[in-house]
């Protein structure tokens, strides 16, 4: 026998009887078969969806829009600025007018209701009657402002 057979049979048997390769295979992943299905292949997009962070008109369009929708928001604020919401607490013993700017207007306590409970719970009816009037309007004017911005919050934009 050659010396080259003896050579590569040698290689190939181990001390347990097993046969081995003598040649050493790269370390490769094995080949991905295709999927046969089409719906799970993975799907090209095109046009907008392509990138989803890309958009019609670009970064330009979009910050126009959002100055478009922060002065119709302006414009809203101006318009609520002089209305009034009344508030009553202690058996409308005592009314509280406030703006939608959020400043008090005016403050009425019926004189029967101080002299007959005091001006300590004339005074706390007072504030609960103001409490109730300032979250009325602020309960307003964000109703007012979700109309124009279709009721998106808008991190950034003042309401």
């Amino acid at each position: 026998m050659p010396a080259s057979l003896l050579a590569e049979r040698r290689g190939r048997v181990a001390l347990t009887g097993q046969t081995q390769q003598t040649a050493q295979t790269p370390n490769r992943r094995p080949a991905r078969p295709a999927a046969a299905d089409p719906a799970l292949r993975p799907r090209r997009l095109h046009g907008i969806h392509a990138n989803p962070m890309q958009f019609r008109g670009g970064m330009n369009e979009l910050v126009r829009q959002a100055a478009r929708m922060q002065r119709k928001i302006d414009l809203v604020k101006q318009g609520l600025k002089d209305r009034e919401m009344v508030a009553m607490s202690a058996s409308d013993k005592v009314a509280v007018t406030v703006t939608c700017e959020g400043k008090i207007r005016k403050i009425a306590i019926d004189p029967e209701f101080l002299a007959a409970e005091g001006i300590e719970m004339a005074l706390d009816a007072a504030v609960a009657a103001a409490n109730s009037a300032l979250e009325a309007a602020d309960k307003h004017v964000e109703a007012e402002i979700a109309k124009v911005t279709g009721g998106v919050q808008i991190p950034g934009m003042h309401t």
